[in-house]
């Protein structure tokens, strides 16, 4: 088989896994904002009972200490396809791009390479963009004495 073919698979569990976490995510605030506006829909028992159910797998998830299975089944599909994959959670690596700009993750893969040859765990998130620099004639503040 296609080495893409699995690339694409995987692809595939990352979107179902971004719609499940925004379901259970935006399910919760359309609820409370619902019971404020007294939206019918969120009562209907389809979406109660679903949205509970797929909340109860998480909770059980994160209780019993058990890495979801969708992440797994992605990290597997992507080694299959020669992809570079991270170990780190979908969420983590979700809220990874959302929070920083610069996020590549590329170089997470390469600490993680590191931190396992050398036995110290290095820090896997992207380091804060640095303050550009003053443009040519600008004058800059002296810092204030405390």
């Amino acid at each position: 088989m296609d080495r893409a073919y699995y690339g694409y698979l995987a692809d595939l569990v990352v979107v179902f896994h971004f719609g499940y976490v925004a379901y259970v995510v935006f399910g919760q605030l359309l609820i409370l904002i619902g019971m404020l506006f007294r939206w019918p829909f969120i009562r209907a028992p389809w979406f109660r009972l679903s949205h509970f159910f797929m909340i109860w797998i998480v909770a059980l998830e994160a209780v019993y200490g058990v890495t979801c299975p969708l992440t797994t089944w992605e990290t597997r599909l992507r080694a299959l396809a020669d992809q570079p994959y991270s170990q780190r959670t979908f969420v983590g690596r979700l809220m990874d791009r959302i929070l920083f700009v610069d996020y590549r993750p590329e170089k997470e893969i390469e600490a993680e390479e590191r931190a396992k040859t050398s036995g110290q765990p290095e820090p896997t998130a992207p380091a804060p963009a640095a303050a550009p620099a003053p443009a040519a004639g600008t004058i800059t503040p002296a810092p204030q004495p405390r």
